[in-house]
Parts: structure tokens; sequence; C-alpha cells
């Protein structure tokens, strides 16, 4: 709402409110509505790479048992590994995101799909395609793990200790 409508209301003695169109949101909503479409999308990743990690890790086991070398198939089940564990993490981060939203945190969850996606990705499409130059991208998904982390420390060392209670 504009000082100018505010003004006019309060000239003509009329509920400043009244003047906003039917469908618009109070301001908390406007505000709110982000960082719950942030922490919907990051739980949303965490259950989709949560679903993927159990069924890629089944394949694996069943399926690529006796397709995969020893050594690949040890590759695909560390992409396996790194896959649900970020998907945990991913979880966590999309409900802190919901009770304390950060800046820091939406970076650490982008980057930890980021990291998800070349990590993990990487190493499923070496094994399965056996072309090992794919292994190149795999530590461009370390690395974006890396800072995802180092994201998530700082926004757990701009906790005040109002927010720790």
């Amino acid at each position: 709402m504009t000082p100018e409508l505010i003004a006019f209301a309060h000239e003509t003695h009329c509920d400043a409110t009244a003047a906003l169109p039917y469908n618009a949101a109070p301001l908390s909503a406007q505000i709110q509505e982000p960082t719950i479409m942030q922490a919907r999308a990051t739980l949303t990743a965490a259950a989709v790479a949560g679903f993927t990690a159990v069924a890629l890790g089944a394949f694996g086991a069943h399926g690529l048992k006796h397709i995969l070398s020893a050594d690949m198939l040890e590759v695909y089940r560390t992409g396996v590994l790194y896959h649900l564990v970020h998907a945990v993490a991913l979880l966590g981060l999309g409900i802190w995101l919901q009770l304390k939203p950060s800046r820091w945190l939406r970076w650490s969850a982008n980057m930890m799909l980021l990291g998800l996606i070349l990590f993990s990705g990487s190493l499923y499409a070496m094994t399965l395609s056996g072309i090992n130059m794919l292994g190149i991208i795999t530590p461009f998904g370390g690395v974006s793990w890396l800072i995802a982390w180092a994201l998530l420390l700082v926004a757990a060392m701009n906790l005040t200790t109002q927010d720790t209670h």
C-alpha cells in the first residue's frame, strides 16, 4: 500500500484496506510465500533424492551385480552412498528452511542438490556407460558439497542465542 493511498484513506476516513485489490494477499503472506516455496522445493528434492537413492541402490545390488566389474560396482555403490547421505542432508535443510529461513540455507540446499547431481550422477553415468572420462565431472560435485557444507556452517554460526531456545 502506497503512502499516497494511506493519506487518502486517512483524509476520507475510509478503511485503507478496502482499497486493496480483491485478491491481494497481506504483506506477511507475500513475504512468507518465497520461503514456503523454497522449503517445499528442498523437501521435494529430498524426497526424490531419497527415493532414487534407494531405487538405484537396489538396482545396483540386484541388477548390476553380475554385469559390472567389482571395481565398477564399488564406484556405483559410492555414488549410492553419497546420494543417500545428501538426500538426508537435503531433508534437514528443508525442515530448517521452513522453521528459520536464511539465504545461507537456501544456497546450501542449492549447492547440495548440484553436488548430488554432479557427483553421484557422474558416477552412475560412468559405471553404466563404461565411459571413464565422465569421472572428470565427479570432483565438481564434491566441491559443490564442500561449499554446501560450508554454507551450512555459516548458517549455524549466524544463529543467535534467541534462535537456539
